[in-house]
């Protein structure tokens, strides 16, 4: 059984001179001298009478205790397996089998690393594929497409996704192909939203105008839109709107989510459109005190 000093709140110093040792070593410690004296003990080192060392060793739990109690320190107690051969005890501390047989391993790998410089640049065929797929030539085909039967499970598949899953581009192209068809669909709203660069005007107008025209959806699902994958203000408005309709029992529910989606919000443009507002009240009530 060995004794371990334990250092809370304080960070782990694993130098050879530690700061936060597990063992201390002061010369007036009891504790350290009784446990050097309990190994040459159980090594053989010491003449064994049976009477004698059970109360040595109780008188020595003791003192351990009431140290441990006086110096208000906390000690973690870690106790290793041992074994007897030749009535010889040996602590096993570590064992792995096979531990002890050498390794080969080369210093070098044999695969060459290459510098791409262009690596994290814009795949200009993606880019140019997107563009063509999110194109407002498409809108007018799209709205009039209906899947087959394996499109249609592969669409149930990916409006059935959980909110942390990540869309490929080849599902993302699809939801898009068949956004008027899911229009009706008030879950697959947050599918088709997570399908839009939000940076391209003319996809952004295109999803917003179909936005509205969306079947609506239910509060717990709006709360995904307050998420930071979703900045567009426009987006986050109508998550507001349809959080807007539940009861505040509901709403009650939903307390420490709508909390956290503040973090999410920009404060500055907030302030700003309360401060116009506020202007705007103010110029309203001047001109109808003047009317008077």
């Amino acid at each position: 059984m060995i004794d371990l000093k334990v250092w809370p709140n304080v960070e782990a110093d694993p130098q050879n001179h530690s700061t936060t040792p597990g063992k201390t070593k002061d010369t007036n410690d009891q504790m350290s001298r009784l446990a050097k004296l309990s190994k040459k003990h159980r090594d053989g080192h010491m003449v064994k009478v049976d009477w004698l060392d059970r109360l040595t060793f109780r008188e020595i739990e003791l003192i351990n205790e009431k140290q441990k109690r006086d110096s208000n320190f906390m000690y973690l107690m870690i106790e290793f397996p041992y074994v007897h051969y030749n009535d010889l005890q040996y602590t096993v501390i570590y064992f792995e089998k096979g531990g002890d047989e050498p390794y080969q391993y080369r210093t070098q790998a044999e695969i060459v690393c290459v510098p791409d410089p262009e690596i994290l640049t814009e795949n200009l065929v993606e880019s140019k594929h997107h563009k063509l797929a999110r194109s407002l030539h498409s809108g007018p085909t799209d709205r009039d497409m209906k899947p087959d039967a394996k499109t249609r499970d592969q669409l149930n598949a990916i409006v059935g996704f959980p909110p942390t899953k990540m869309l490929t581009s080849e599902e993302q192209d699809l939801v898009w192909k068949f956004r008027f068809y899911l229009s009706s669909q008030k879950k697959a709203l947050t599918k088709f939203l997570k399908c839009v660069n939000w940076k391209m005007p003319q996809e952004a107008k295109q999803a917003i105008e179909l936005m509205s025209r969306w079947s609506p959806m239910d509060a717990d699902d709006a709360l995904e839109l307050l998420s930071p994958a979703f900045t567009h203000p426009t987006v986050r408005k109508y998550a507001v709107s349809r959080l807007r309709q539940s009861d505040d029992e509901d709403l009650f529910l939903y307390l420490f989510q709508l909390v956290q989606a503040l973090r999410y919000e920009d404060f500055d443009k907030i302030k700003h459109d309360t401060d116009q507002i506020t202007t705007r009240r103010e110029s309203i009530c001047d001109t109808s005190d003047r009317d008077r």
